[in-house]
């Protein structure tokens, strides 16, 4: 995954890039990359703001696994039922920097 967090115009030219670009300069896999961000995967809905993330809680399923949760989320917290499964959008600056991104 890429993230131009760490890379963005504001801090600068993007190092690394492909020799290969789309008509904004972004390498092509990132220019693929982004599409489905802002597309069919729909990130900008919760990923947004300077932060990269609405700072809202969400059920988005991803701790339901086999049948089961395998992390109670906000659940464990406020003991509310509602909240099983339910994390906060994590912010996507600086990914690039943490698990499971990191090289």
């Amino acid at each position: 995954m890429y993230c131009p967090a760490a890379n963005s115009s504001s801090r600068g030219p993007m190092r690394g890039s492909a020799s290969v670009s789309d008509s904004n300069g972004l390498p092509l896999s990132v220019a693929r990359g982004l599409a489905i961000f802002r597309g069919k995967a729909g990130c900008p809905a919760c990923h947004s703001r300077p932060t990269l993330s609405d700072e809202l809680f969400h059920n988005t399923s991803v701790a339901w696994h086999d049948g089961q949760w395998t992390d109670l989320g906000r659940f464990s917290v406020t003991g509310v039922s509602a909240d099983r499964g339910v994390f906060k959008t994590p912010t996507l600056r600086e990914i690039a920097r943490t698990a499971p991104y990191t090289a």
